[in-house]
């Protein structure tokens, strides 16, 4: 069966439709022991004491400040649910009742980029778009690629309009008609005929 989220969390399906959740907010409390009203380490993923032996590692000489490691352990709780809430997710839309690695592996890789050394599958391969798809992309790369070289024609034609205009304006002819030209051949043709 799927796990249930955790008691005290946000199980708002608009809350977990996003492939990245939101983590370590530090809003959300914890269960509290009986009487301590101080929060429980018995129900957080990542135990106190390890997380100590964590950060010796990784910065031996640094001493961390308690609010520091207690939101770094609501960081920690609040990743692990996000995860196993949305991978639930991805076991019921395969129609399964069980949680697989498959569907936290899949979740980390395409939420948050984390590739897991030695759990790679071939189902988990990188979503390549099918043939008919990259058909008509080319296609539609080609329609353009011919509206572009047909505006450029077309464009080439006006400035030589535009140039030949020029031209006529500059011989004499306003208009640019060749009205002015035509008169002119006119009256070199009958000066000719006498």
């Amino acid at each position: 069966a799927l796990p249930a989220p955790r008691e005290g969390r946000d199980t708002d399906a608009g809350a977990m439709a996003s492939t990245a959740p939101a983590v370590g907010l530090g809003s959300k409390k914890r269960k509290t022991a009986a009487s301590a009203g101080k929060p429980s380490d018995s129900v957080r993923v990542l135990q106190r004491e390890s997380l100590r032996q964590l950060l010796s590692q990784i910065v031996p000489d640094e001493r961390v400040d308690p609010l520091v490691e207690a939101f770094l352990l609501d960081v920690a709780d609040d990743f692990v649910d996000s995860v196993v809430a949305f991978a639930c997710k991805l076991a019921a839309h395969r129609k399964s009742d069980t949680l697989e690695v498959k569907d936290i592996v899949l979740h980390l890789e395409r939420a948050w980029d984390m590739v897991l050394p030695g759990f790679e599958t071939e189902e988990l391969r990188e979503f390549k778009p099918p043939p008919e798809a990259r058909a008509h992309k080319k296609r539609m790369a080609d329609v353009r690629r011919a509206l572009a070289s047909a505006a450029a024609a077309e464009a080439e034609t006006v400035l030589a309009r535009e140039k030949e205009r020029e031209e006529e304006k500059e011989k004499g002819d306003p208009e640019g008609d060749g009205a002015e030209g035509a008169k002119l051949d006119a009256s070199k043709a009958d000066a000719d005929a006498s």
